[in-house]
């Protein structure tokens, strides 16, 4: 007989790990954790690892989840039974980043953009993927200058004016 723990869950929201813990009567489903439970008496719960570590290796009946903390350059952000951290962002300035946030074993990098790009791809505070902004060709004016987070914006010189490049308005043609 399965105990009843006050707080059991319906089988089908069950989180079953490790593996030799199956869905069966000697298992219980507790707070979306599977618990399993030997000869009708409660053995050691399966254990989520704490931000900060992995699973190293399983429990089983008669031990615990093993957890490690992540290795520098590595991360996991949240309490999980993930067997490997998530590697850290890279935010190097030759693919148009600069740091913002340090990675840290329980948070990833964040990124911002450097001068003369923008964000195409922003998350959580951050930018995962920049473009440099474009340059306005002959014949155009530079109508609004591009941001962190948006490109630079070019229009047409009106009839009889010009622009040779990137200027923020146009001239007219001298006779």
């Amino acid at each position: 007989m399965i105990p009843n723990f006050g707080h059991s869950l319906p089988f089908k929201d069950c989180f079953l790990t490790p593996p030799s813990c199956q869905l069966s009567p000697n298992v219980a489903c507790v707070s979306s954790k599977t618990v399993c439970v030997e000869q009708g008496s409660l053995s050691h719960p399966f254990q989520f690892c704490p931000t900060g570590q992995y699973v190293s290796q399983d429990c089983t009946l008669r031990k615990y989840t093993v957890c490690l903390p992540c290795s520098e350059g590595t991360f996991n952000n949240g309490s999980n039974g993930l067997k490997q951290c998530f590697p850290c962002t890279d935010c190097a300035s030759g693919l148009g980043f600069k740091l913002k946030k340090q990675c840290t074993t329980t948070s990833d990098a964040l990124c911002e953009v450097l001068d003369g790009y923008f964000c195409k791809d922003s998350v959580r505070g951050g930018c995962m993927a920049v473009q440099r902004h474009k340059d306005c060709s002959p014949g155009q004016y530079i109508s609004q200058r591009g941001t962190a987070s948006q490109d630079t914006v070019c229009l047409n010189c009106n009839h009889g004016t010009f622009s040779n490049a990137n200027s923020t308005y146009c001239r007219p043609h001298k006779m």
